[in-house]
């Protein structure tokens, strides 16, 4: 009897791979709840909420690129871009809604070149966007000229974006995050277009049998990472009001986080938005929560890997588990 009640428990697990990531939640928020002074504080959880949303809208293309089978490491370099471009043009006097729409055209274009490597000249997307961000960096250091770039006049778009909800801190671009999560989540497991990429990623060869156009499935995916970058940078940039040549640095690395501490696997075709949500609180609540402690805030970076390492031997054996 004991058997197939553990079979029916692992099994619920590998249908639901935001499990892991909720417990982790919980229990990494439990421990800062009782330990950091003002942890619960309207402040402290409107700061962690601000946080999580940028590497958390970055987290979610990222899942979906994951799900089908490749990786986006240039993403932060696509923000720090993509901000530079739709400031230069606010300060150049373009309507904010005619630079939103430019800088996404703009962010477009980098995830097809990201495609276009991938899946044309048949390079491992890892390689590929690995050079990008190189090159995209670069770029970056020669447009700002390695100068901060501030954004001349904020306007209503700015503010619908990034502006504040209420006083306790709490910005629109957490609001617009979780409206992220939901859309993606409800595509992700509602829609064709979510069955077609974890289809892809589990097995390109029988989702070619079935019909699905898998180059199309990877282009778009490498799309919606692109956009979601660049809808990022914009986020980080109405809230602060400048960028500068790091802008975007290091958040490839933390989406990927995000993504895996959600439940998603390296090798493809299984992952959860909605875990991707807990994953990048996670993120948020780590670096909040030694604020509050008193610890250098860059110790947060070691702790989440280690909190990476452990989700990923936990979604690895859950996965390879034979019910």
């Amino acid at each position: 009897m004991d058997i197939p009640a553990r079979t029916g428990w692992i099994e619920r697990v590998r249908l639901y791979p935001e499990i892991g990531a909720i417990t982790m939640f919980l229990v990494i928020f439990g421990f800062f709840a009782l330990l950091a002074p003002n942890f619960l504080s309207v402040s402290s959880l409107s700061g962690m909420l601000n946080l999580a949303a940028v590497v958390g809208t970055v987290a979610i293309g990222a899942t979906v690129l994951m799900v089908a089978g490749e990786f986006d490491l240039s993403v932060g370099a696509t923000m720090g871009l993509a901000a530079m471009a739709y400031i230069q043009l606010c300060n150049l006097g373009v309507p904010e809604v005619l630079a939103l729409t430019a800088t996404f055209v703009f962010a477009g274009g980098i995830g097809l070149l990201n495609a276009a490597i991938v899946l044309r000249a048949k390079v491992s997307s890892f390689i590929a966007t690995l050079g990008t961000l190189m090159v995209g960096r670069s770029l970056l250091v020669l447009w700002t000229g390695g100068n901060v770039v501030r954004l001349d006049e904020a306007g209503w778009v700015t503010a619908l974006i990034a502006g504040r909800i209420h006083d306790g801190g709490l910005r629109m671009m957490a609001l617009w995050f979780v409206v992220l999560i939901v859309v993606f989540h409800l595509v992700m497991t509602r829609r064709r277009f979510g069955n077609a990429v974890y289809a892809v990623g589990g097995n390109p060869s029988a989702a070619r049998t079935m019909g699905v156009q898998v180059e199309r499935v990877k282009v778009a995916a490498f799309l919606i990472t692109s956009w979601l970058a660049a809808f990022a940078g914009v986020m980080q940039l109405s809230r602060i009001g400048s960028i500068n040549a790091l802008t975007g640095q290091g958040f490839e690395l933390q989406a990927i986080a995000a993504a895996v501490v959600g439940g998603a696997l390296l090798t493809g075709g299984y992952g959860s938005v909605l875990g991707t949500l807990f994953g990048a609180l996670v993120a948020g609540m780590v670096r909040n929560g030694l604020i509050l402690m008193g610890f250098d805030s860059r110790l947060a970076t070691g702790l989440i890997g280690l909190v990476l390492i452990i989700a990923v031997i936990i979604n690895t054996r859950l996965r390879g588990e034979k019910g």
